[in-house]
């Protein structure tokens, strides 16, 4: 939500969260492969973190291609209004998507047992939500940036 009320500068682009997403999921994994032979509680906690930090970048690589999208056409009123820039328009974003999708999936289900931390996360993706609310009602009553 800074990123479109404060400009583009200071923030990272849709491609520098995408490679440190990347590098996140990468390491996760390397991380929990090493959990299978090496049972220490410090690496399941570390893979766990190192994944949901990972999940971050890459959720907001993919709004952040959102609000870029926007940014490039002057966020033009029309049918759809701020949902016509919703990154979905080929198979590069669908990906982003469905890799955001796999990884809360998977720390849902690495949570499952943890109550505490399965909280947290619909905490989190709950704000998540209202704050893409919150910018649609704005965007729809036609406030400036």
């Amino acid at each position: 939500m800074a990123r479109i009320y404060v400009g583009p500068r200071g923030f990272l682009y849709e491609g520098a969260l995408t490679i440190l997403a990347l590098v996140s999921y990468i390491s996760a994994a390397v991380i929990m492969v090493t959990n299978l032979f090496v049972k220490e509680k410090v690496l399941t906690r570390l893979g766990l973190l190192t994944l949901a930090a990972g999940y971050s970048f890459n959720l907001s690589g993919w709004m952040m291609r959102w609000v870029e999208a926007g940014d490039a056409e002057g966020w033009k009123d029309g049918i759809n209004g701020v949902w016509r820039y919703f990154p979905l328009d080929n198979l590069y974003p669908l990906t982003l998507g469905f890799c955001a999708g796999a990884a809360i999936t998977t720390l849902i289900i690495m949570l499952k047992s943890h109550k505490a931390s399965m909280l947290i996360l619909i905490a989190l993706m709950n704000r998540s939500i209202r704050l893409i609310k919150a910018a649609y009602r704005q965007q729809i009553a036609g406030d400036p940036r």
